[in-house]
């Protein structure tokens, strides 16, 4: 909410609107009957896009009491230019206008911009007001030293309205710190519930494919138990000293090597196999040691030896 005083530094006041809303700024104005020397409610309306306020009592807005409503609408109320006799007005809390009613009405912060010939800011009577003033809770941006309108030089020039936009911008900023310090942290579910959604889905689709099965007839099988028959290995050596393993009612000629290789495999698979050496009674011994020693190299250790027939 803008009040708008009687003050050639109004024309910076539209300057200001201009700011605030090309960044998105909502704004109401009030027009003092002084301050419509300077500028035009047309002039505020066309840059607020919303109606100006002049009237403490409007007969468009009869069934409201605006200046009420407007010191509730507002998030922080500015006066631009803010006169020595605006000043003197609020330091005894007078209220004969719309403009001096919603700011003794206002529940919000109040901002001041002071813009004054330098001998007046520096008046006792001002400075007192000022004093009154800040003590109420007002707030004050300026003035500040420089070259005034009526040709002297010192303080009591307006802010500029970058100035006032920037002190407004920080704020507004410490405003929206302590906000987000009260709030508590909330955490957005809705994009867990899409992703929850899109499984379900999914699910949906796949289970009846995982329950789903082939149905197979298998063979029926009788399984009996084989019996172990734990026949001793026998190996033959005649009088040339030629060997000989049964296998079966077969008897196989072999030479030392494979009787080592053979011997192992039969180890391997029956560690308790027992081995009969059966030579010819005219057999050199050393036939029968050779042989032995190829069997026990592989771990075959119960072994015996029959010169004249085997009988199991």
């Amino acid at each position: 909410m803008i009040i708008i005083g009687g003050g050639i530094a109004d024309y910076k006041s539209l300057d200001l609107i201009r700011l605030l809303r090309k960044n998105d700024a909502q704004v109401k104005t009030i027009l003092t009957k002084s301050g419509r020397e300077f500028v035009t409610p047309l002039s505020l309306s066309t840059l607020t896009k919303s109606k100006t306020f002049e009237n403490m009592f409007d007969s468009e807005t009869e069934a409201e009491i605006d200046h009420i409503s407007l010191s509730r609408w507002a998030d922080i109320i500015l006066v631009i230019p803010t006169t020595a006799n605006f000043m003197s007005k609020l330091s005894i809390g007078k209220a004969e206008d719309l403009a001096t009613t919603v700011l003794l009405a206002a529940d919000k912060d109040i901002l001041l911009v002071p813009a004054m010939n330098v001998r007046m800011w520096l008046h006792k009577a001002t400075q007192s007001n000022l004093k009154i003033l800040q003590d109420f809770g007002y707030l004050f941006i300026g003035p500040e030293k420089g070259e005034m309108a009526c040709g002297e030089f010192g303080e009591g020039k307006m802010s500029s309205p970058r100035q006032i936009f920037s002190y407004l911008k920080n704020y507004f900023d410490k405003k929206d710190i302590v906000k987000k310090k009260n709030l508590k942290a909330e955490i957005n579910v809705v994009p867990y519930i899409d992703v929850m959604l899109v499984l379900l889905i999914i699910f949906m689709v796949l289970s009846p494919l995982l329950i789903q099965g082939i149905e197979v007839n298998l063979p029926q099988t009788d399984t009996t138990k084989m019996s172990v028959q734990n026949e001793p290995l026998v190996i033959s050596i005649d009088k040339t000293g030629n060997y000989f393993i049964n296998v079966g009612d077969e008897s196989l000629s072999i030479d030392l090597e494979e009787l080592k290789r053979k011997s192992r495999v039969i180890f391997d698979a029956n560690p308790e196999i027992e081995v009969v050496f059966q030579s010819d009674k005219d057999v050199s011994f050393d036939y029968v040691a050779k042989a032995m020693a190829s069997v026990q190299s592989v771990g075959i250790t119960k072994i015996g030896i029959v010169t004249s027939g085997y009988e199991s």
